[in-house]
Parts: structure tokens; C-alpha cells; sequence
């Protein structure tokens, strides 16, 4: 009597259509991942240029207002979360490069 063997291993012809799907699955990614890098990457001089402006002045004028001109109802706290906001959104910005550059 020979054994019999119930081999659960792919055949070539299985692993090759796995590789054909993971190519084309990779390659759809890179053709994605690549134009939206390249306008994040131009576009990151002008974003960072406009987003620290608006953190660094955001954060002086409220605590100009709040400590110097001493305005009755003037929204300190708002102020502060907007500048901290540009602040984050500028973190998320240089993350999102990073995630797309691969690193």
C-alpha cells in the first residue's frame, strides 16, 4: 500500500496568480501614492510657511489682547485652540508625507 498524502501546498500555478495580484495590487498603489506626494511635497513650503504664520500669530495676538488691551469679551481660550489647531494640522501634514514617502 503507498500512503496517501493530502498535500495542502500551492501549486506553482496558484502562487504565481498570487504574485500576478500582489504586483498589480502594489502597482495600483504606487500609481496612487505618488502623484498625491508629489502635490503634497510642492505644496509643503506654502503650507508650512502658512500654518506656522497662523500658529505663531494666533498665540501672540491672544495673549496680547487677553494681557495688554484687556478686552471684556474677547475669546482667549478660542483663540489659543485655533493656534493650536494650525500647529496640529501641520503635524498631521508633515505625517501624512511621511506615511506616503514610505519611512
Amino acid at each position: 500500500m503507498s500512503p496517501v498524502s493530502s498535500s495542502t501546498r500551492p501549486t506553482d500555478e496558484d502562487r504565481s496568480s498570487g504574485t500576478y495580484v500582489i504586483a498589480a495590487l502594489r502597482l495600483a498603489w504606487h500609481s496612487v501614492r505618488l502623484p498625491i506626494l508629489a502635490v503634497l511635497v510642492v505644496l509643503e513650503p506654502f503650507v508650512s510657511i502658512v500654518l506656522s504664520a497662523l500658529t505663531i500669530l494666533g498665540i501672540f495676538f491672544a495673549l496680547f489682547f487677553r494681557f495688554l488691551v484687556r478686552l471684556p469679551h474677547f475669546p482667549f481660550w478660542m483663540m489659543l485652540g485655533i493656534s493650536v489647531g494650525c500647529a496640529t494640522l501641520l503635524l498631521v501634514y508633515y505625517g501624512i508625507i511621511r506615511i506616503l514617502t514610505g519611512r
